[in-house]
């Protein structure tokens, strides 16, 4: 239950985005336990399986819509709401300092830090799932301003919505490695990683790849 003193409008934005990150939070923690539980018929159970499990259920219980609401809310209305807003926003550059402390301490040639920076990996993955995140905070904000009338606004932001899908969605390969479906001919002959995306197109990676970088960090 939200607490009183928020207004109709950030109740709703607290819901929304308390929806989508327990969503997120769920299918993570799902994910996790599910695969510890099926490696543990092949292999038995070990430390390691436990502790991710557990971290898995840890991760669904956050991650119900009760659970997390109160938890926004609270953050929101506690007195501490700017320290915590300040932490939030430096946190990509503790992220980041901590990536490299990490790729720093395993050694670039580790086989631990190449699993982590590879293809399929955790910052790939990372990645994707923060561009998905993003685009779905968009499509609300553009909603949000075609209901009240601003239209151009409103298309910019469902643009933008598309333009971050499209790249989170590019990221995994829309899903090839999951699923495990297989590459049509088109992208086998084509794309120089032999998957079904368009940036990695042998004349788009030669050609346009890395200035396509620099335009959208712009």
């Amino acid at each position: 239950m939200l607490i009183a003193p928020l207004n109709c409008s950030l109740n709703r934005r607290i819901i929304f985005f308390s929806h989508i990150v327990g969503i997120f939070l769920k299918l993570g923690g799902l994910t996790l336990a599910i695969v510890q539980i099926i490696k543990s018929f092949g292999e038995g159970w070990t430390t390691s399986n436990i502790q991710t499990l557990l971290l898995g259920i840890v991760l669904v219980v956050l991650g119900l819509k009760a659970i997390l609401v109160n938890l926004v809310s609270r953050i929101i209305l506690s007195r501490r709401a700017k320290i915590i807003k300040i932490c939030l926003f430096i946190f990509p550059l503790i992220f980041t300092v901590l990536l490299l402390y990490v790729k720093w301490k395993l050694g670039y040639e580790s086989q631990s830090w190449q699993r982590i920076n590879s293809e399929g990996g955790l910052v790939e993955y990372g990645t994707s799932i923060a561009y998905i995140l993003t685009s779905i905070f968009t499509y609300q904000i553009g909603k949000t301003f075609w209901s009240e009338n601003d239209k151009f606004l409103g298309f910019i932001y469902f643009f933008m919505m598309g333009l971050f899908l499209f790249i989170g969605l590019e990221e995994i390969s829309y899903g090839q490695r999951l699923i495990g479906f297989s590459s049509p001919d088109f992208f086998k002959d084509n794309n120089v990683q032999g998957e079904v995306t368009l940036h990695n197109l042998s004349f788009f990676h030669r050609n346009l790849l890395h200035q396509s970088y620099i335009l959208i960090g712009f």
